[in-house]
């Protein structure tokens, strides 16, 4: 599997491209109903260090292919991997 496979941040077709759309306001709205208070939340917080390390796409496209490109569980496959980052102090 390389970068350049469909699916991937470099090869999305139209659907794929509006569901990283969704899925990125989905989970926004997920993590805190009030997005400017996002940073603030304990899953902002782990969002941001889980996107320092890779490009914030990648990352969520990653979720999406693993939940068959449907958004609402990607959304919730993301709050879980975000609480156990946050429960296990993960930062790296």
């Amino acid at each position: 599997m390389t970068t350049d496979d469909p699916g991937h941040v470099n090869n999305l077709d139209r659907n794929q491209r509006n569901l990283l759309k969704a899925y990125w306001l989905a989970l926004i709205a997920a993590i805190d109903e009030d997005s400017s208070k996002v940073i603030d939340s304990k899953f902002g917080e782990e969002l941001f260090y889980l996107f320092a390390q890779f490009n914030p796409d990648v990352t969520l496209l990653r979720w999406l292919r693993a939940c068959k490109w449907q958004v609402t569980p990607a959304v919730q496959f993301m709050k879980d991997t975000l609480k156990w980052r946050h429960e296990w102090g993960l930062r790296t």
